[in-house]
């Protein structure tokens, strides 16, 4: 990978920003709330929404549907999924999230000498209160909203994309963010320099050998400072 790195791409959710309220605190008081017994746990949810990553609905309506199959896989009528689904989704604030340490600091010093970018898999609806919650929306060239703009990631387009915007190619560029499947392969398969930050600070440091490796890996956003790429 070429050292002459102009731009930096990031994934927002889980790499510069968490909501404060989990998934799985949310999913309990949405069964709580349509008074439903839990018929699954967010994991099985995740799970089944990889599944509809790429199709072309809103976020809610894929959301609908997966907590219809998982009600119907339950032995439950598919319609209390779907009422779990919307009260869920009544319940999220996307707004309500918080950066990471040292986000605001990094994102500054970097974009001294780099052009910055995010590339998300989320509609604007979702994803632009979170940007504008932790104020850091004008630290940014360009934002892509893949599955919206774009197929999902871990397709190419929604990294080329980006490039296209900040008139950059993939040996310029860099691309941060926490997942192996979506954000480091769809990097790499790119041509971009993937930068991982894992979720579980106590991995170890490469993922498995039957997945996609990161050219760097980080414990922090704050360690873009030293620019690993270089």
């Amino acid at each position: 990978m070429s050292s002459a790195v102009t731009t930096v791409l990031f994934d927002l959710d889980e790499t510069l920003c968490d909501y404060v309220r989990s998934s799985a605190e949310l999913l309990d008081a949405a069964f709580e709330a349509a008074g439903v017994d839990p018929l699954f746990d967010v994991a099985r949810y995740h799970e089944i929404a990889e599944r509809y990553r790429d199709d072309a609905e809103a976020k809610a309506e894929r959301r609908a549907r997966c907590f219809a199959d998982l009600a119907e896989r339950a032995g439950r009528d598919r319609s209390i999924g779907r009422d779990v689904a919307s009260v869920y989704a009544d319940l999220r604030d996307h707004g309500n999230v918080s950066a990471y340490e040292g986000v605001g600091e990094t994102l500054t010093d970097l974009g001294e000498t780099h052009a910055l970018g995010v590339v998300t898999n989320g509609e604007p609806a979702m994803q632009d209160p979170k940007l504008d919650a932790i104020d850091i929306r004008e630290r940014f060239d360009t934002v892509v909203y893949a599955g919206i703009d774009t197929p999902a990631k871990p397709a190419t387009a929604p990294f080329e994309r980006a490039l296209a915007d900040l008139d950059a190619t993939p040996a310029e560029a860099v691309f941060v963010g926490n997942s192996i499947e979506t954000d480091i392969t769809g990097a790499n398969r790119a041509g971009l320099t993937s930068v991982w930050i894992p979720l579980d600070r106590d991995a170890g440091a490469s993922p498995e050998t039957d997945r996609e490796r990161p050219d760097h890996r980080v414990d922090d956003v704050t360690a873009l400072r030293e620019r690993p790429w270089e």
